[in-house]
């Protein structure tokens, strides 16, 4: 069997367009799409051989074209990720988590969080 493929994006874009215009929804481009099921894939917590599955069914043969193609991870959340992290760390040491940093990190760290705040 002999596959066909496109020379260009222009055939996906237009089926987009039609799609989405058919279900009188505002059009949006194929990688927009892509950057939104990135988060998805992120919200729903994945474990790497689902997000490996997730990546090829975008059309990827390489994770790391997912994930830093589309993948990106807003200030925000980055924030939160961070502080959950450290928290956890903290129930399961039963200590301060960052007892162990020096304090000029701490006073950096701090500071990141902060111009990220805003």
């Amino acid at each position: 069997m002999i596959r066909d493929y496109w020379s260009d994006a222009a055939g996906i874009r237009r089926i987009f367009r039609e799609r989405f215009e058919a279900a009188g929804l505002p059009y949006f481009n194929p990688h927009t799409v892509r950057k939104t099921l990135m988060q998805v894939a992120f919200r729903k917590q994945l474990d790497p051989e689902a997000l490996k599955a997730w990546s090829q069914n975008l059309g990827h043969e390489d994770l790391a074209t997912s994930l830093n193609g589309y993948g990106t991870v807003q200030d925000q959340r980055t924030s939160e990720i961070m502080a959950g992290l450290a928290a956890t760390e903290s129930e399961e040491n039963g200590a301060d988590a960052n007892g162990d940093l020096p304090p000029e990190m701490l006073a950096w760290m701090e500071e990141q969080v902060r111009r990220r705040k805003g």
